[in-house]
């Protein structure tokens, strides 16, 4: 019987440890999500495998439908159409949506004065909580 999730990586493996379960070990990389975060954002910049195309307005950003999906709930209920370019709401602006796109990848978003409001507007349009 294959097991659970929750039964073979129990909550209390701390960051690089091992522990033993039964007659297995069970290994936890500190680095793991860090390390496929840094490919994505790799091949986003290179325009490897990327599956989705974003329009805001007259400019375009491709990205991996996963990673923004799993960012985003309004890109998650995209998904579902299967749809290989994506416009936006024409009065989301173009540098905020790129400025999204990268937090997706990062995690790291860049707010000040100037782009604040148009962010919010972003981040709530695109169900980023």
């Amino acid at each position: 019987m294959a097991r659970r999730s929750s039964e073979f990586y129990p909550r209390q493996i701390s960051p690089e440890s091992t522990i033993s379960i039964g007659k297995e070990s069970v290994f936890c990389s500190k680095n793991h999500l860090t390390k496929i975060f840094h490919a994505f954002q790799e091949m986003k910049t290179n325009d490897e495998l990327c599956d989705i195309v974003l329009r805001a307005g007259n400019v375009s950003f491709s990205a991996h439908l996963l990673v923004i999906a799993a960012s985003s709930q309004y890109f998650r209920d995209k998904a579902a159409d299967k749809t290989k370019e994506l416009i936006l709401s024409l009065d989301l602006k173009a540098d905020s949506v790129k400025l999204m796109i990268d937090y997706f990848y990062s995690g790291i978003l860049a707010v000040n004065l100037d782009n604040a409001e148009d962010l919010l507007h972003a981040a709530c349009t695109m169900k980023v909580s």
